[in-house]
């Protein structure tokens, strides 16, 4: 296989598998051997065992590390820390894309940068929405981040407060929530932390309308 050959067929794709070589049969030997030569040389990105892309010389267009983040742990949505953040919602910026998926917790690192995934019950697994801009990629609403934070990274062993919530995860913005949407996901999200947070967020988001 030449690697002009590999450029011509997955250019115009975020990423490929060495499976992709022969229409989901595993790669040849002498192939795999290639594809890490190509790795090495800068031509090609390993993202991760078995999944790559073409590197920025080689591709159509830029791969945008938000669509990478569902490709590499399917099925997943961003949450957590990075949702929060991007919605002005913590003052803090998320140096790891975040997200949550049904399969076990895991992280990769590789060009793109840091993704953690966090394990989150299938019955759980609802309240995101595919974005197109600046790039495809599922994230969570604010409502549901919010709720996945509190139900994953809050300790057990800490009381929930609104001193907690304000002071220590130093939470803002909270006038982009909507409280009928807040509401309808913590009916949904039988976590006793997702809605015991959630609570509190309804009491300080108080008198005001969606």
């Amino acid at each position: 296989m030449k690697f002009d050959d590999l450029r011509l067929r997955f250019a115009n794709r975020p990423t490929f598998q060495a499976m992709d070589l022969h229409a989901g049969s595993r790669a040849k030997g002498h192939e795999t051997v290639q594809l890490s030569r190509w790795t090495r040389d800068g031509r090609i990105v390993r993202l991760k065992r078995g999944l790559y892309t073409l590197s920025t010389g080689q591709r159509a267009s830029a791969v945008s590390p938000l669509t990478l983040a569902e490709i590499l742990y399917r099925p997943s949505y961003l949450s957590l820390e990075w949702a929060l953040s991007y919605y002005g919602l913590i003052p803090e910026a998320a140096g790891t894309f975040t997200g949550v998926s049904t399969l076990k917790t895991t992280r990769f690192q590789n060009a793109f940068g840091s993704f953690t995934y966090s394990h989150l019950k299938p019955e759980f697994f609802f309240g995101f929405k595919k974005e197109t801009i600046p790039a495809p990629h599922w994230l969570a609403l604010p409502e549901k981040a919010l709720l996945d934070f509190f139900h994953l990274r809050v300790p057990r062993s800490q009381p929930l407060t609104k001193e907690l919530l304000l002071d220590g995860y130093r939470l803002q913005n909270l006038d982009i929530l909507r409280r009928n949407r807040l509401k309808e996901m913590m009916a949904r999200f039988a976590s006793p932390r997702a809605v015991e947070g959630g609570r509190i967020v309804l009491a300080l988001l108080k008198g005001r309308h969606d």
